[in-house]
């Protein structure tokens, strides 16, 4: 009896985790593109990102952004505003000056030298347009191919690069979900009455193999473009998990109960370890972690 009503509990802290709860709920991953700034000249700068704005209705304005960075600290003056738009080349629209069509932040973090740019609104390509003292500059455009990515902004040649490995960047997606999903999904292994000693080998080998299946066909998505498409596979692919892992856990799953239940196990768990994932790590889309 005790056991039954633990796994009643797991179910309905399932649902309630997977219900919406209220309609302004904000979870899920996020677009992100890091700028690290090199060869920094002394004094202040701006540093903001240029697009190509094809969305004619109102943008989402982050005026509150302009900021600089230097050891004297001093702010722009409207006159320097009037400098930057003449030198943004036509047709490109100040991410933070201007707006996005959806919002857009900006974490700056002055000690690093980095500018973290993200949410929904963040651009597929762009521009980075620097000021200082001695005057504006534009680099040419990049493309995003990943969902959480970094890029390298050298100051002194104006140049505008995505850094790191593609390999890499698989690698601690997969590390960065698999961890979760291994304490999580094994935890629960334990009120549905399978014991970790007898099927720690059938558990990891399945997660193992999906986790890799779920970074493989998103990351492919993206790295194709289709950001947003990676939004829409996303629930699919789980699917395709579920249901590869129930008929797994079937099959191979050991238990001492009379009645054991691997499916129930199997969608609780991934409905569980999804909601941890997303709500505490956002990472389950981040494609690149440096």
């Amino acid at each position: 009896m005790r056991k039954k009503l633990c796994m009643l509990f797991c179910v309905f802290t399932t649902l309630l985790c997977a219900l919406p709860v209220t309609a302004g709920a904000d979870v899920g991953p996020k677009d992100e593109a890091t700028i690290c700034l090199t060869n920094l000249p002394e004094g202040s700068y701006y540093v903001d990102l240029l697009y190509i704005n094809d969305y004619k209705s109102r943008l989402y304005d982050r005026n509150e952004y302009r900021y600089t960075a230097g050891s004297d600290g001093a702010l722009l003056r409207p006159a320097d505003e009037a400098a930057l738009r003449d030198a943004a080349p036509a047709g490109w629209t100040f991410v933070m000056l201007d707006g996005t069509p959806a919002p857009t932040w900006a974490h700056i973090d002055n000690n690093a030298h980095t500018i973290e740019y993200g949410y929904f609104g963040l651009p597929d390509a762009f521009r980075v347009i620097f000021a200082d003292e001695s005057g504006v500059q534009v680099s040419e455009p990049v493309e995003r191919t990943m969902f959480h990515q970094f890029f390298r902004y050298d100051c002194a040649s104006n140049i505008l690069a995505p850094t790191g490995s593609v390999v890499r960047s698989y690698a601690k997606q997969i590390l960065s979900t698999l961890l979760p999903t291994l304490l999580v999904e094994g935890l629960l292994l334990i009120p549905f009455g399978f014991p970790l000693r007898r099927n720690w080998k059938v558990f990891l080998l399945a997660n193992l193999g999906t986790q890799v299946l779920l970074t493989a066909t998103l990351g492919f998505v993206a790295m194709q473009g289709a950001l947003w498409s990676v939004y829409l596979l996303f629930v699919p692919v789980e699917l395709v998990i579920f249901v590869t892992e129930a008929l797994v856990y079937r099959r191979r799953l050991h238990s001492n109960q009379p009645e054991p239940h691997p499916v129930v196990y199997a969608l609780t768990a991934n409905i569980l370890s999804g909601a941890c994932s997303v709500a505490s790590l956002q990472l389950l889309l981040d494609w690149v972690m440096f």
